[in-house]
């Protein structure tokens, strides 16, 4: 993306985000669902200056449970990332690369197998009368006010902040990522329907 300008007092530009969906487990026990993060992977060498760093947590897994990722959305990922640093969500952008991998601290062994994965590009519109299928507890992220927490409820504020959103797509200054729970770069009728299915419920 471009080099946006940086005003006021200890602001930061950059060029690159480095975002990621994490399965993460820290000190022997799993995150929760819908945790975020940033961070800024800069280096002694300079390689990487200033970079926009953000994560979240995708799902949880137990030793030898096997999990299955699809349907993730880079784009969708991309404004939650932006909206989070505070990064306009009509910011021109292009992705350069995906990696996947494991990492650990202070642990003997880090242990997976990555059986094999497909990447496509472009946006895949949901078909009326197709199911919309909600992982356990990923309703997480349709708590607008509260963000993508988990242990919070799904309440009238949180509907009213969908409907302020409702027709809005990316790019449009009223749109908002985590009223976007379909993950098809719009909000209508489908997220409409899946706040209304998990209100007044608390993963």
């Amino acid at each position: 993306m471009t080099n946006g300008q940086c005003t006021g007092t200890g602001c930061t530009t950059s060029q690159w985000f480095d975002s990621q969906i994490r399965v993460e487990n820290i000190g022997g026990a799993n995150s929760a669902i819908g945790t975020q993060d940033t961070y800024d992977p800069n280096d002694a060498s300079g390689t990487y200056t200033h970079v926009f760093g953000y994560d979240e947590v995708f799902a949880q897994t137990n030793v030898g449970q096997a999990f299955t990722v699809v349907n993730f959305r880079t784009d969708v990922l991309f404004q939650r990332a932006a909206k989070v640093w505070g990064v306009s969500l009509a910011t021109a952008k292009t992705l350069v690369g995906v990696e996947i991998g494991l990492e650990g601290y202070d642990v003997e062994t880090v242990s997976a197998t990555l059986f094999s994965f497909s990447f496509s590009s472009g946006v895949t519109q949901y078909q009326p009368g197709l199911p919309v299928t909600v992982t356990d507890c990923r309703f997480a992220d349709t708590d607008l006010v509260d963000g993508a927490n988990q242990g919070k409820t799904v309440d009238i504020v949180d509907a009213a902040t969908m409907a302020s959103a409702f027709g809005s797509k990316i790019g449009q200054s009223s749109y908002e990522p985590l009223a976007d729970t379909a993950q098809i770069g719009k909000i209508d009728i489908v997220d409409a329907a899946i706040v209304a299915y998990y209100f007044d419920r608390t993963c």
